[in-house]
């Protein structure tokens, strides 16, 4: 929770605005220069997306589902650096407690918070800083 709370004052901005169904990169980065959070556009391998710091966390956000430069989606992920490997069991019982993440093992053993893996083995969706915690 304490990860969505900052992401709603994120879109706060935007939803002031009216209602919005897509945006564009520049409509989106537009928005991350109106909130008081470091982001960095990224170009890797024909994708486009922004690294943040977002309560306190690294965080990727995917611009997702875009069609003709407008996109209805977006995705956030983040992963963790832990000192002890994490069991597919714990990850599972994650998953089944929590409604709106989830959690994986990325290709290195080490759990990731979100969508699931993406193109290129990067993790994609909404990272929980109480995945860290609870693992």
């Amino acid at each position: 929770m304490r990860l969505w709370a900052p992401l709603l004052l994120f879109l706060g901005p935007a939803l002031a605005q009216g209602v919005r169904t897509a945006l564009t990169l520049e409509e989106l980065e537009a928005l991350l220069r109106s909130v008081p959070y470091r982001y960095e556009r990224v170009e890797e391998e024909g994708e486009k997306f922004f690294r943040l710091r977002l309560a306190g966390l690294r965080a990727q956000l995917f611009p997702i589902d875009c069609r003709e430069g407008r996109c209805t989606s977006l995705m956030l992920t983040a992963s963790f650096a832990l000192n002890d490997a994490v069991s597919l069991e714990r990850i599972n019982a994650w998953n089944r407690e929590r409604r709106f993440s989830r959690a994986y093992l990325d290709g290195e053993g080490g759990p990731g918070a979100g969508g699931g893996p993406g193109p290129g083995g990067r993790g994609r969706g909404g990272g929980d800083r109480g995945l860290h915690q609870s693992l």
